[in-house]
């Protein structure tokens, strides 16, 4: 490729993802989007996130590990526990960063 075309690539590719991600807000004012798919939008980003971190919880090493030496499912399970008990973000992160460190020094 030359360099135009390479430019030409970047700016179309830059130009289709501000578009894709503005669509809502340029959307005219009488469009209305279904009631489903506004409650739907509502859980995109924690099931993005969710997509995101479940597998280092799963399989930390790129395969399934569902034993006790798994420092990180068992602290995200920790972080659970702590987030039903007390409802707090700061307590879930502390909890879990807490038995991330020590299972990962009990497990040597």
């Amino acid at each position: 490729m030359t360099d135009w075309q390479i430019w030409m690539v970047l700016l179309g590719l830059g130009a289709c993802s501000v578009l894709s991600r503005s669509s809502a807000l340029l959307l005219p004012a009488w469009v209305q989007l279904p009631g489903w798919l506004v409650v739907g939008l509502r859980y995109a980003p924690m099931a993005a996130l969710a997509a995101v971190i479940t597998p280092q919880f799963l399989a930390p090493a790129g395969e399934l590990a569902l034993g006790f030496d798994n420092p990180r499912l068992l602290a995200g399970l920790a972080g659970l526990v702590a987030w039903w008990v007390w409802r707090d973000l700061l307590a879930v992160l502390a909890v879990g960063t807490v038995t991330f460190f020590l299972v990962g020094w009990a497990l040597g």
